[in-house]
Parts: C-alpha cells; structure tokens; sequence
C-alpha cells in the first residue's frame, strides 16, 4: 500500500460541487469499482441518493465499499444499520481496491479536517467545507450533502 497522506485525498472535485457556468466534474461509473475482483451483493434500492457524492457497493463480507463519484477513491465503511445513517465506521478497503483508486484508509479517514491544508480546493468546495463543517477526512470524501 502506498504511503498517502489525508491532503493526497482533498483534492479539486472532493466535494462534488462547482459553481453554475463552470465545467461540470468528471464521473467515475459504478462499473469502475465493481471492475474489482471483489464479492458483491445487490445494495437495497434506497441507495439510489442523488445527493451522495459516492457510490454505495456492498459487499459479500458485510462492508461497504464506497467509490466516489468524481475521483478514483475508495473507502469502506462497516454495514450501517441504515444506508442513511452518516455515522459510519471508517475500515480499511480490501486491498484489491488498490487497483482501481486511492484507497482511504481507516486511519486517514479518521483525520481531523482541521489538521488537513484545504487551500487546494477551489473556493466553491471551501465554502460548502465551511458551511458542512465534516470533522474527518471520511466526512468531507464521502458525504451526502445537498
């Protein structure tokens, strides 16, 4: 596993958010994250959530994996009790998942946003950071905020 730090993580697209009139962000497909040798089971059908800037791919043993919809980043979490429930429990991805993103590890996740240089994100994502206010890493990479 590479070595990443939390700022390799916010990056410009993070949030998911631009302003009207700028270029609308890249999409990474759902089928790029199941491209990966890993055991999937059918998420239930309230994971279609417009507003979350990630995807939601549960797997066999019980995790969900997270990928993100505008960058190559994956996290996992632990099965909430309720996909939308936002008080997961970062875990570390499998180590497959290491081919398809940057994979956010438990540790990294747990970072304090307020320990994290933020000036690369352009002012629109600083503002929705400011207003959001996630405390960890694994808030602001993965969130549904609308």
């Amino acid at each position: 596993m590479t070595d990443l730090g939390p700022e390799s993580f916010v990056v410009p697209g993070v949030t998911g958010f631009w302003r009207a009139g700028d270029r609308p962000l890249e999409s990474v497909p759902v089928e790029h994250y199941t491209a990966a040798d890993l055991r999937f089971v059918p998420p239930p059908p309230i994971v279609a959530d417009l507003a979350a800037n990630h995807h939601w791919l549960p797997l066999a043993d019980g995790r969900v994996l997270l990928g993100h919809k505008h960058l190559a980043i994956v996290g996992c979490i632990e099965q909430p009790s309720t996909p939308l429930t936002t008080d997961w429990v970062f875990v570390d991805p499998p180590a497959r998942t290491e081919s398809i993103g940057k994979s956010l590890t438990a540790a990294l996740a747990a970072t304090p946003v307020s320990s994290v240089d933020l000036s690369s994100l352009p002012e629109v994502e600083r503002e929705q950071v400011a207003y959001w206010q996630p405390a960890t890493v694994g808030e602001l990479v993965f969130h549904r905020w609308d």
